[in-house]
Order: C-alpha cells, then sequence, then structure tokens
C-alpha cells in the first residue's frame, strides 16, 4: 500500500496543497496508471505529485490512513483525493470517519474508484469511478451470449461497495432477458480463494470481483482438471496488467483509469472554483475486452 502527496498550483488553485489518499496503491493494479494520469495532468495545473516509495510496503492500511488523514489536517491541506480501502475491519465507520475529520478541517475531497457507503446511499462529496452497475451488466450479458446457463459471481467477504454494484448490473442482465434470478449465485471468497464451493456449485460461466481473483482462481481450477473456457468460461474485472498474458488469456472489463485520473483532477479544481455546486458524481464506461477464457468450445 501507499499514498501520493500532490502539491497543485495554478491561477486558480494558487497556493492550494492537494493529499492522495489512496491505502491500496501498490497492491491493487489499477490505482498505478490512476495515479499516474493524476500526476500527468496537475502538470499542467499544479507544481508536483510526490508517491513516497517509504510507504509502498505497508500492509496497515487503516494505521497508514489514519497518518495521513491527521498529516494532511496538521499540514493544512486544501484538498485530498481518497480512495477508501475495503479491507479494515469496519470499514464503511472507519472510512466515513476518515472523511469526516478532513472535511471538519475545512478540506475539499474527491473520492476516486469507490463510493465509501452502499448503494444507493451516497456521500456528500465528489466522486469519479467507473459505472460499476453498466460493467457487471455487460460482463454478465457476455457470459449468457456466450451460452452460460448457471453464472457464479465470485467477491471476498469484505468487498467494497462498487463489487455490490457490479452484482447489481449482473443482476439486471438476467432480468432483462426474463430469466429466473436463480441463475446467478454469489461466492464469497476467502482469501486464499479457495475454489470448492466453486466446483461443488458447477456454474458454467464465473464472474470474478477483479482480474487478480479471476487469475487466481483459474490457476487453482485448472490445477483441479475443470477446462477453462471448455468446462468454465471466466471472466473478471479491470483489465490493466496481465489478463492477456496469463496462461488462459482473461476476458476482463477495462477501468478507464488515466480518464479516472484525469477527470478527477478537473474535478477538484472545479470544487475550488465553485465549492457552492451540488456534489459531482462522475461514472465513466469502460470496455468489454473479450479472450479466450470465455470462448465457445
Amino acid at each position: 500500500a501507499g499514498f501520493g502527496t500532490v502539491v497543485l498550483r495554478s491561477e486558480l488553485t494558487d497556493g492550494k496543497k492537494i493529499g492522495l489518499l489512496v491505502p491500496q496503491y501498490g497492491s491493487v493494479e489499477i490505482f498505478e496508471p490512476i495515479c499516474s494520469a493524476i500526476r500527468e495532468e496537475s502538470s499542467n495545473h499544479f507544481w508536483q505529485v510526490d508517491l513516497p516509495t517509504e510507504l509502498l510496503d505497508s500492509r496497515d492500511k487503516k494505521r497508514t490512513s489514519e497518518l495521513f488523514c491527521a498529516k494532511f489536517i496538521r499540514e493544512k491541506f486544501d484538498g485530498v483525493f481518497f480512495s477508501p480501502s475495503n479491507r479494515v475491519e469496519d470499514n464503511v465507520d472507519f472510512n466515513l470517519g476518515i472523511l469526516d475529520r478532513l472535511q471538519k478541517a475545512g478540506i475539499k475531497v474527491v473520492l476516486i474508484d469507490r463510493e465509501i457507503v452502499n448503494w444507493p446511499n451516497q456521500t456528500a462529496c465528489d466522486l469519479v469511478a467507473v459505472d460499476n452497475i453498466l460493467a457487471g451488466l455487460k460482463v454478465c450479458e457476455h457470459m449468457l451470449k456466450q451460452g452460460c446457463k448457471k453464472i457464479a459471481f465470485a467477491k471476498h467477504t469484505t468487498s467494497s461497495t462498487m463489487i455490490d454494484l457490479r452484482i447489481i448490473g449482473a443482476r439486471q442482465a438476467i432480468h432483462q432477458q426474463n430469466l429466473p434470478p436463480e441463475m446467478l449465485t454469489i461466492i464469497e471468497m476467502d482469501e486464499q480463494h479457495n475454489p470448492e464451493e466453486i466446483i461443488k456449485q458447477g456454474p458454467c460461466g464465473l464472474i470474478c470481483a477483479n482480474d487478480e481473483m479471476a487469475a487466481d482462481l483459474m490457476r487453482k481450477l485448472l490445477d483441479n482438471g475443470i477446462r477453462i473456457p471448455g468446462d468454465l468460461k471466466v471472466a473478471g474485472f479491470d483489465d490493466v496488467k496481465y489478463a492477456e498474458f496469463l496462461s488462459v488469456p482473461l476476458t476482463s472489463y477495462r477501468q478507464p483509469c488515466e480518464e479516472i485520473g484525469r477527470i478527477a483532477v478537473h474535478t477538484i479544481l472545479t470544487r475550488f472554483a465553485h465549492p457552492e455546486f451540488a456534489s459531482i458524481r462522475v461514472n465513466l464506461q469502460g470496455d468489454l475486452v473479450t479472450r479466450f477464457s470465455t470462448s465457445i468450445q
């Protein structure tokens, strides 16, 4: 995990300091290109973007979040790009506490990639993310087109609100085709990604919460004699680094990481210029990239 500190300057934001609070940096693949895009776009408006490498090995996301929140408040930062961590105990309450402390200190906050609270609730701050309902819908639609009659959605027990939105989208895909809702089942995975429950349920399509989970599960399923895509079609989300290089190239819904980063910068610029505006909610469309893992055999 790690963080970046952004110090911004432009005619509009003269003298402002911005912190980048991303506890998943270095462990979730989408955040490197998102932060890189923030860095590049910031160079057109601001001073600099700093990602301290000494923090990238930190595994205590809760403590690191608290330390950086305290730093931003102590050093009187003006704004923060915040991606809430779901891999902490009582993650909703914890992240709301971080948000509350920042906002009470007068710091403008733009959420990136995910909301803190469960849908349909929303916090009152700005957000830039992929449209996760659409993402889930598109992946499930693809599974249905590939002939899948029984689909499982694998997620962590402590998954974030964005995963719940992807499940809503998958359910909507089934509903739109007047198919029975029982066609989609949710399987909660432990940290070891034990494939036993998937093998027991025997779906013909498996949607994974992200590509990292999909890659690990595919390896374990192959080791158990499951043929992909012959016995089981598998898809994930993100498509940043390694989906196309796996032993079975993975179908994945590509996140528009560069656009998320760039638009986040413009969102905080707008917030500084117009603090009276209602919350800005930007949900971007990604692309489904189909590969061998969901092909028809």
